[in-house]
């Protein structure tokens, strides 16, 4: 019987899914590998992108597969997509990752899908990195580390008022949390980086 494996989820916050994929997605996606090929299944909004920036082999546009599935009375959003796409190749073994989540899991059941979780990575081949992620790895903690530099230089040159609140050098104007994340992403940006959910707290 042929296999599959499945993933459903964003590539901004799931690392498995940005492995495969090699784009940052905000919105759920859907990943789907047979054979050795792995197929991506993306909105309208995302799709183009995915063709041009994307790792995977072939790269579909989601809503052929939404009008298959509600033609076989298939309800769900991504699950019923990547349902309608497998049962289109005749697959019905499923291996999908130990994070899935269970409801969605248990919607292909429902629709006569063999669904087995992965019981250790999903893709173990993450654990040793490849010389090309070892550089990137290496040119983003040089940049981390200039960004705080250029952080610490700016705290350096404020000074403190005479109500005990930092000033910033020059304009005089409170210092927030957010000028300080401000001096941080804009040098990294500046750098080509794409700065990303930076946290900077008191």
């Amino acid at each position: 019987m042929k296999r599959a494996r499945l993933i459903i989820a964003d590539s901004e916050h799931n690392a498995d899914m940005l492995y495969v994929s090699g784009i940052f997605v905000p919105d759920a996606f859907i990943a789907i590998e047979l054979n050795g090929v792995w197929h991506g299944l993306f909105s309208p909004l995302e799709v183009g992108r995915a063709k041009k920036q994307s790792k995977f082999t072939q790269v579909h546009l989601d809503k052929p597969w939404r009008n298959e599935a509600d033609g076989r009375g298939w309800s769900g959003g991504p699950i019923a997509i990547a349902a309608a796409f497998l049962a289109a190749y005749k697959i019905k073994k499923i291996r999908v990752p130990g994070w899935f989540p269970l409801a969605m899991a248990e919607q292909l059941r429902r629709w006569g899908f063999n669904v087995k979780a992965a019981k250790g990575p999903f893709f173990p081949e993450r654990a040793v990195k490849k010389e090309h992620e070892i550089k990137h790895l290496a040119r983003a903690e040089r940049l981390t580390r200039r960004a705080m530099q250029q952080a610490e230089g700016y705290l350096a040159a404020a000074s403190v008022g005479n109500d005990g609140i930092l000033r910033e050098g020059g304009t005089g104007k409170k210092v927030k949390s957010a000028d300080v994340r401000r001096v941080i992403e804009t040098f990294l940006i500046g750098q080509g980086a794409k700065p990303s959910h930076t946290i900077v707290a008191c």
